[in-house]
């Protein structure tokens, strides 16, 4: 009975073996729909990938060949469309600009501006939902092309006449837009902004990374006067520290913070860095400046204004930074002070701690390095998004 079973369990895999399989050729290709560069307008990829599947029973390679030609050619048409489309978007947009000049002579730049951004805005709307009807018409001939190429197909070999082809196709998504910094903003008055924003963004990111650093001096720097809290109180205790003066000479241990002044001392020196950097870039901007007022005629003078005040308000700031540096120093050096005197009595301890507690009382409250550097980020931004406004 049991060799009767195994029997039966091999005669049922054989039959299922026997039984061909469904297996399928499939291949794909890429279509780009969006070939015509302009200047003024940034294009999206336009990249269309359609996916053709063909039953192993239809052995002739030629099938998919055939199939992939006729979807190209039903596209093309619509690519050639979209290309005019470009064509046409960049003259467009090049009537806007030279139409938002004349009426910046003549209404100002404010008004100017206002209008061309609302002509980009409606130019993008329109071309966009062109380019999206034309993209789904594009699909839709790629499958009508495929399938009547296989119906043709068909008649040819009627033992084709059962099976079916099967197409898929994936768009990239994306759309049309103003092309940045491209078309000038009118209150520039046509001056080239390139150079100065560049700067600009430098001074920005100068700024972001001299706050990390900044942040760093600050937790540094409250670290020794937390150690000198401590230490003060130990050396206010004169019962203790009395006796124990006269056998030591040597009230409290110096070896961390003279580690904790070295690490803040870094700290420091990396700020300093940054300003140096801070002050070699400002210099760069101010000598673009004055090339543009040069440049300038008088309305985009009187815009420019802003820009001057800015990069000024700047100046001071990397002025109030450097002053701030100064002061670090010199909690450096009375630190160092404190942990040179520190052996040779509490008098002297008492004083150098004194003195290093008048640099953190009242010039810390006036040059606080997070504080000021604090400020001129947030200048650095407010100048930036001016500058974008002209570029």
């Amino acid at each position: 009975m049991k060799k009767f079973g195994h029997f039966i369990i091999v005669m049922v895999a054989a039959f299922f073996l026997m039984i061909p399989s469904a297996h399928a050729f499939k291949d794909s290709f890429v279509f780009d729909f969006v070939e015509q560069d302009s200047k003024l307008i940034k294009e999206p990829s336009g990249k269309i990938k359609i996916s053709i599947e063909i039953p192993d029973e239809v052995d002739d390679p030629r099938v998919y060949a055939q199939l992939r030609d006729a979807a190209l050619e039903a596209i093309e048409p619509i690519k050639n469309n979209i290309d005019k489309l470009v064509v046409s978007g960049d003259a467009q947009l090049k009537k806007l600009d030279k139409r938002a000049e004349k009426m910046a002579l003549a209404k100002g730049g404010d008004e100017a501006f206002k209008w061309l951004e609302e002509q980009r805005s409606s130019w993008t709307k329109k071309i966009n939902k062109v380019y999206t009807a034309w993209i789904a018409n594009g699909e839709k001939a790629a499958k009508a092309a495929i399938d009547k190429k296989w119906d043709a197909l068909k008649k040819k070999k009627k033992e084709w006449k059962k099976f079916k082809i099967k197409m898929k196709a994936g768009m990239t998504k994306g759309g049309f837009s103003v092309a940045g910094g491209v078309v000038r903003a009118v209150l520039t008055g046509g001056l080239d902004f390139t150079a100065y924003l560049s700067i600009a963004r430098g001074i920005n990111n100068i700024y972001e990374n001299a706050y990390d650093l900044a942040k760093d001096e600050k937790q540094a720097r409250d670290d020794i006067i937390k150690r000198l809290g401590n230490l003060q109180k130990r050396l206010n205790k004169k019962s203790f520290w009395s006796k124990a003066l006269d056998k030591l000479k040597n009230p409290f241990p110096t070896s961390k913070l003279k580690k904790e002044i070295t690490t803040y001392s870094a700290k420091l020196t990396g700020i300093d860095r940054q300003a140096n950097k801070l002050a070699k870039e400002i210099d760069k901007l101010l000598n673009e400046q004055k090339k543009l007022m040069k440049q300038a005629d008088k309305k985009t003078k009187k815009a420019m204004a802003a820009l001057e005040k800015s990069t000024d308000s700047l100046l001071e700031n990397v002025g109030d930074i450097n002053k701030s540096i100064d002061t670090g120093k010199q909690f450096i050096k009375e630190g160092n002070e404190l942990v040179n005197v520190a052996k040779k009595g509490d008098n002297t301890v008492q004083k150098a701690l004194n003195e290093l507690d008048d640099v953190i009382q009242k010039k810390f409250d006036k040059y606080d390095p997070k504080g000021k550097i604090r400020a001129g980020l947030s200048m650095s931004v407010s100048l930036l998004k001016l500058v974008k406004d002209f570029a």
